[in-house]
């Protein structure tokens, strides 16, 4: 798969929402693509991004700086899908809470190890090389690690 596309995995949608986080963007000597659930950071560059928001780039510092690299227990990444299922709010018409399309995300709790996880956010993983989940403590984002980049994604309880 063309990375860039990959990368699209992990990018805010709708980005009317917030559209600093609608694509991939440069942050130092990596190209990151978030929608602050999980985010993914390649060391690959020449992809056509653009730099990040002076907003953006804090967080992520704030965000780095607090959550120091992989640690904590290490275990393989599960295949998973992302289920949807029709809208219950407009039973497959489209609206606000759907965006429109007639299908939400059918949110599935996956265990790895102490931790939780939202199977949707875990099946954006699929497909990375070598992918390795690292779990210091359930309640942290996790950090994952790849050949050619690494990225947190969020526990849920």
């Amino acid at each position: 798969m063309e990375l860039y596309k990959f990368l699209e995995r992990f990018v805010q949608i709708p980005a009317d929402y917030r559209p600093d986080l609608a694509h991939p963007f440069f942050y130092n000597d990596a190209i990151v693509a978030t929608d602050g659930f999980a985010l993914i950071r390649v060391y690959q560059l020449g992809l056509p991004c653009k730099p990040g928001s002076a907003r953006y780039i804090n967080h992520l510092d704030s965000l780095f700086a607090a959550t120091p690299g992989p640690c904590g227990e290490q275990y393989d990444v599960p295949q998973c899908e992302e289920h949807r299922v029709t809208c219950s709010d407009c039973n497959g018409i489209g609206c606000e809470e759907c965006d429109g399309t007639g299908e939400v995300i059918e949110y599935k709790k996956i265990a790895i190890g102490p931790a939780l996880f939202n199977e949707h956010l875990l099946a954006r993983l699929n497909g990375l090389p070598n992918c390795k989940l690292h779990i210091e403590h359930p309640q942290r984002p996790a950090w994952f690690t790849f050949t050619g980049g690494d990225g947190l994604i969020m526990p849920t309880f």
